[in-house]
């Protein structure tokens, strides 16, 4: 016989949530321990599930073992069921001499949970968790670098921030502030999720079907049986092959061509809003609040197109330099301290396509808000409406120290919308709508 529990209700929305959740319910079957929550969705959300013993709150990493109507998108409905096995190693594995209460939250599409994880062997499987602690299974996990594509929430609403070189940054041939990463104020309007890890080659065979990196280990076609590179940042991939034709950034928005392999994302995992980041969506993520030339708060001190040792570098980063560990191509995602929003190789491994066009000087201060220099932040930047080239950011494993920091905007004459090759790849991102 199921021993009934105590409960309690939360609401988590942007939106009005009265009246969301209501009769929740909790049981525990005393032969397998399995506890059933039960409860009643007034309106679509996605559910999250806690829960406290005597008062304290059962860890995240307690959670993983959990099915039924959580972590996801839930319709509507009544009696909807949430089914919870408390692991061995769980001290309260049974609750016989003890209160258990299960809080049931409902999350507005408009306001979601921290992670989003997006499973690539199936069509449109989507789920949402708090916490990095409550992804089944650790982030560093191969799966999440290979079959699963896992997603962070970066909270950038209302904050301004500064874009570009501080002063105390070593300048691209003496004028970067002057020319190519001007200082200036930003501030997003959207929060937005973006990739924990660069795309690799599996996720992207599973995308696309398709295996176009020039660097891999194995000779496999396939795309699942790479050897070592399964796991290697995907490259060799153009900008045009990503978004597709007949469309044009910021002109068209986040429209794509029906052909594009964003488009193959979008349709495989159900998320709309897919696509690659702005640069200031990449540099707002890849900094994590740090307003140095590296995102762990250290300066970049070495000169300009220097293939040398930078040890403030070697902990996050992989990249070109005479000695030490970088190795002669990338590789795999996830090795490197990640930044302080755990984002893992923002700078090197691979550099990353963003959707601006690129422009420097003159033009490139065109994009800015007006009486920017007073310090007005522009709002949401996304570059010229045209161009010739797109921008690339982070730097890769051949790049020197320099070109790895987080305000260096790379790009040459060549880099068309056709341009591919094997130092550069990408990073999804994905708006979250605020109404």
């Amino acid at each position: 016989m199921k021993k009934i529990l105590s409960c309690v209700l939360l609401f988590q929305s942007l939106l009005p949530a009265v009246g969301r959740v209501s009769n929740v319910l909790v049981e525990q079957n005393p032969q397998t321990a399995c506890v059933t929550v039960s409860y009643d969705l007034a309106e679509d959300a996605i559910v999250t599930l806690s829960v406290f013993t005597n008062g304290i709150k059962v860890a995240d990493g307690c959670l993983r073992k959990t099915a039924g109507a959580v972590n996801r998108e839930v319709s509507a409905g009544t009696a909807k069921k949430i089914f919870w096995f408390p692991t061995d190693g769980f001290s309260g594995h049974f609750f016989d001499d003890g209160e258990i209460e299960a809080v049931v939250t409902a999350w507005s599409k408009e306001n979601p949970p921290d992670y989003m994880v997006a499973d690539l062997t199936v069509t449109n499987c989507v789920r949402y968790y708090v916490s990095e602690d409550a992804l089944p299974g650790d982030i560093s996990d191969t799966a999440y670098k290979t079959d699963l594509l896992v997603m962070r929430r970066i909270r950038a609403v209302g904050k301004p921030w500064r874009m570009g070189v501080a002063s105390h940054e070593k300048g691209q041939n003496g004028d970067e502030t002057e020319t190519t990463s001007i200082p200036h104020i930003v501030t997003l309007t959207n929060d937005y999720y973006i990739g924990v890890y660069e795309v690799t080659q599996r996720q992207y065979f599973r995308i696309c079907g398709e295996s176009p990196s020039k660097n891999k280990s194995g000779s496999a076609d396939d795309g699942l049986n790479y050897g070592g590179s399964a796991a290697w940042p995907v490259e060799n991939v153009s900008f045009t092959e990503l978004r597709g034709t007949g469309v044009s950034w910021p002109v068209d928005g986040h429209s794509l061509g029906s052909e594009s392999r964003i488009a193959k994302a979008r349709a495989l995992t159900g998320i709309g809003t897919l696509d690659l980041p702005t640069e200031a969506q990449w540099e707002y993520a890849c900094r994590a609040g740090k307003g140095t030339s590296y995102n762990n708060g250290e300066l970049c001190t070495s000169d300009w197109e220097k293939y040398v040792k930078e040890s403030n570098l070697d902990p996050i980063a992989w990249y070109g330099k005479t000695s030490g560990t970088g190795g002669s191509s990338q590789h795999d995602v996830g090795l490197k301290i990640p930044n302080a929003w755990d984002l893992y190789d923002m700078h090197g491994n691979i550099a990353e396509t963003c959707l601006d066009w690129y422009s420097e000087g003159d033009a490139y201060r065109r994009t800015f808000a007006e009486g920017w220099e007073s310090g007005e932040p522009t709002l949401d930047p996304v570059g010229p409406e045209s161009g010739s080239q797109h921008v690339y950011r982070g730097g890769s494993w051949s790049s020197p120290p320099s070109k790895a920091r987080v305000t260096f905007r790379e790009t040459w004459t060549t880099m068309n919308d056709t341009y591919k090759g094997a130092y550069y790849g990408f990073r999804f991102a994905a708006v979250i709508p605020v109404k």
